[in-house]
């Protein structure tokens, strides 16, 4: 782990499972390998054993060995206690890890966002995922348009501004 781990959060990762992209998440990283944390892997478990069919693709992928799982050491689990309850579990773990050992965590969720920018922990939401990927060159505008799209129709998701994450300006 050469480089800073990237964590996904277990809302980003069934996002791009249930719109059948996970790919997505690679290519906009530009990384062979990214990691989730047991606890993130135990919410995926439950969402299996609920029967939710979209975390096959996630688990395949975890026996591929390109979604890679990562435990908290003593101290990261020490810290994560002082976390806010009102963070699932999942955060809770990835936040430790990513702060201990300088990652980025992958959360479309607005109180651990906000908790990350107070904290200096690096943390991206989906819109800014899909900005990037944009503004970068991995997927074209029209691509990334249609996959807003495509997530509000199938992941129930209603993004407040689209404008700001096509805009050519910022």
């Amino acid at each position: 782990m050469a480089s800073r781990p990237i964590l996904i959060d277990t809302n980003i990762i069934s996002t791009f499972s249930i719109i059948d992209d996970i790919g997505f998440i690679f290519d906009s990283t530009r990384r062979d390998c990214i990691y989730i944390s047991t606890n993130v892997l135990n919410e995926l478990e439950i969402a299996s054993e609920m029967g939710y069919v979209f975390v096959d693709a996630i688990f395949t992928m975890i026996n591929d060995k390109s979604i890679k799982v990562l435990s908290m050491t003593e101290e990261e689990s020490l810290w994560s206690i002082g976390l806010p309850q009102s963070f699932g579990m999942g955060e809770r773990d990835s936040l430790a890890i990513c702060k201990f050992r300088n990652g980025i965590f992958l959360s479309n969720e607005k109180k651990v966002n906000r908790y990350c920018e107070r904290e200096s922990i690096y943390c991206l939401d989906l819109p800014s995922i899909l900005r990037y990927a944009w503004k970068n060159g991995i997927r074209s505008k029209e691509e990334i348009e249609k996959m807003i799209q495509t997530i509000e129709e199938k992941d129930n998701i209603k993004f407040k501004n689209v404008t700001a994450i096509l805009t050519d300006r910022m």
